[in-house]
């Protein structure tokens, strides 16, 4: 199941990187991957010692709310947004989230999605979708 995510994720970071001149601030990938299907929601901004990168956190929302949302059920369903200056830094970040074995990593040109790997399968299918449709835009 990993690896068929790996491959289906590696293939959205391709469509939407290698080479792209595209670049996204926070606030327009969160809106064109919400445009999507996504349901992300940004958060605040978080200190960062990298030079040209901003990071953000990011929290799913509850696009089938129940007696019990995700939120609840798992404690904290977010991740980090990680805008880098370029599309080739956006390469090198993707690389390094990789090789975390905890970490699920989506990938748009300049923009990186981080969550921990208690993502739920729907969740999951939900922004690789959302990507896959940016890439085809």
């Amino acid at each position: 199941m990993r690896a068929l995510m790996a491959a289906t994720l590696s293939s959205c970071a391709a469509l939407l990187g290698c080479g792209s001149e595209r670049a996204f601030t926070a606030e327009e990938f969160v809106a064109e991957a919400n445009r999507n299907g996504a349901g992300l929601n940004l958060g605040s901004e978080l200190a960062s010692d990298r030079e040209a990168t901003e990071l953000h956190t990011v929290e799913l929302a509850d696009l089938e709310p129940g007696p019990a949302s995700s939120l609840e059920e798992q404690g904290h369903v977010g991740g980090t947004l990680t805008i880098t200056a370029t599309d080739e830094a956006g390469a090198a970040e993707y690389e390094r989230c990789e090789l975390a074995v905890s970490l699920v990593c989506y990938r748009a040109a300049n923009a990186l999605l981080f969550f921990e790997d208690a993502l739920r399968p729907d969740e999951r299918a939900r922004i690789a979708g959302a990507l896959r449709a940016m890439a085809s835009e």
